[in-house]
């Protein structure tokens, strides 16, 4: 399984038991939505984990998300040599 693959949903469970599911957005739809922030890691999942850890009630909010080229990835990557991810975090506008 390829770490770095980024498939179009992302599933988790929130830390009062209820799951949910994000998906990609495509650039047209990103009007009705805010940003949350970023995340970089070697993975999605650290990625996701960056937004829970700096994001007062993260998973509750986010709705969607967009792989994006981040000046932090390639500042890691080319600290590290390795292989990193950029996503941008999105809630919707209500």
């Amino acid at each position: 399984m390829d770490v770095h693959a980024i498939r179009d949903e992302f599933e988790f469970t929130t830390g009062a038991g209820r799951r949910r599911v994000i998906r990609a957005l495509r650039e047209d739809e990103l009007g009705a939505y805010r940003v949350l922030g970023d995340g970089v890691g070697v993975n999605f999942s650290l990625a996701f984990f960056e937004g829970i850890r700096h994001c007062p009630g993260f998973t509750d909010r986010v709705a969607g998300f967009a792989v994006r080229d981040d000046p932090l990835k390639e500042l890691v990557e080319s600290a590290t040599g390795g292989s990193y991810v950029g996503v941008t975090f999105y809630e919707l506008v209500n």
